[in-house]
């Protein structure tokens, strides 16, 4: 068996936790993110219903997707998606105006879709 002194399994320990750390931080990010994407898409389905294309039904079905794989990866995920609904809303509303040229009175001031609505295959 391998003798190893303590100070270097502490560093190496230490290492780990920031690892681990350094991953669960990319993971919320990229949740985040596609959540936004799609909220904005689905902004833009609902709102601009002439211009309504198979790629945006592609983009929105794509982050679903993402978002399952993360949550099936990683589910101590699923609250934060609870947690940060409403602050992804705001910057996808926000990305929509901009997209849209739409004015902000268009856009519901608070999220118009539960989660279960936003991630359902079914919706769009």
């Amino acid at each position: 068996m391998l003798s190893l002194p303590f100070d270097y399994i502490r560093i190496d320990i230490d290492n780990m936790v920031d690892k681990l750390e350094s991953i669960a931080k990319r993971d919320r990010r990229e949740l985040l993110s596609r959540l936004k994407v799609l909220l904005k898409h689905l902004l833009k389905w609902q709102f601009q219903i002439n211009k309504r294309s198979k790629s945006w039904e592609n983009t929105i079905d794509e982050q679903r997707q993402q978002i399952h794989l993360l949550l099936v990866d990683s589910p101590s995920l699923k609250p934060i998606l609870t947690e940060k609904r409403h602050d992804a809303y705001r910057l996808a509303m926000k990305a929509a105006i901009k997209e849209t040229g739409l004015p902000k009175t268009v856009f519901p001031t608070d999220c118009p879709y539960s989660l279960e609505q936003a991630l359902d295959k079914v919706a769009v």
